[in-house]
């Protein structure tokens, strides 16, 4: 219980110095900060800024809003060279928040992952940016696990695959344009 409540107020103070830090501090902080905690809390931060400013974007920008977004950048950064798996998970959940398609190969290979926590939220990623859920289970036996992840992988490849015929149409509407019009209805 006190080993709990150390964390958590760890994370609450690693929390309220991140909304001091710049993007460009929270992105370092998130790979090189001393405690996992820490990079954690930078990590959840930084996306939690991705997705703010993907609602910020005026809609006749949010088609490019994936190219020329750098915390999108960051968070493709941390999903691919974090070694810390909850930094991992964080920038999955940003880049589903943001409905980043381009992630969306690395994101169906980390639903096979060792860790719960990075199987958990890079499955709830996928099914945030393709809108559709095939009874993907985190804590399912590996080989459960692998049939739905290959019923999300045909899926992808059908609807965003290079030679998918509606690439264009679901890339609008599963992207983030998709998003701030799910947003809008909600």
């Amino acid at each position: 219980m006190l080993r709990c409540s150390i964390v958590v107020a760890l994370l609450c103070a690693s929390l309220t110095a991140c909304g001091k830090m710049t993007d460009e501090d929270l992105f370092e902080q998130a790979l090189h900060a001393p405690s996992p905690a820490e990079r954690e809390a930078a990590a959840v931060q930084l996306a939690r800024r991705c997705e703010a400013e993907m609602l910020a974007t005026p809609p006749d920008r949010l088609e490019r809003f994936l190219d020329e977004s750098e915390n999108v950048r960051r968070l493709r950064t941390l999903l691919a060279e974090s070694d810390t798996p909850e930094v991992r998970a964080a920038a999955a959940a940003g880049l589903g928040d943001v409905r980043d398609y381009e992630s969306l190969p690395e994101l169906l290979d980390l639903m096979e992952s060792e860790s719960t926590v990075m199987r958990m939220r890079s499955g709830k990623a996928v099914e945030q940016i393709l809108g559709a859920g095939f009874g993907f289970d985190p804590y399912a036996a590996a080989t459960d696990r692998a049939q739905s992840v290959e019923a999300y992988r045909r899926f992808y490849q059908e609807a965003l695959g290079p030679h998918s015929p509606s690439r264009e149409l679901n890339v609008r509407r599963m992207g983030p344009l998709g998003a701030v019009s799910q947003e809008s209805k909600g």
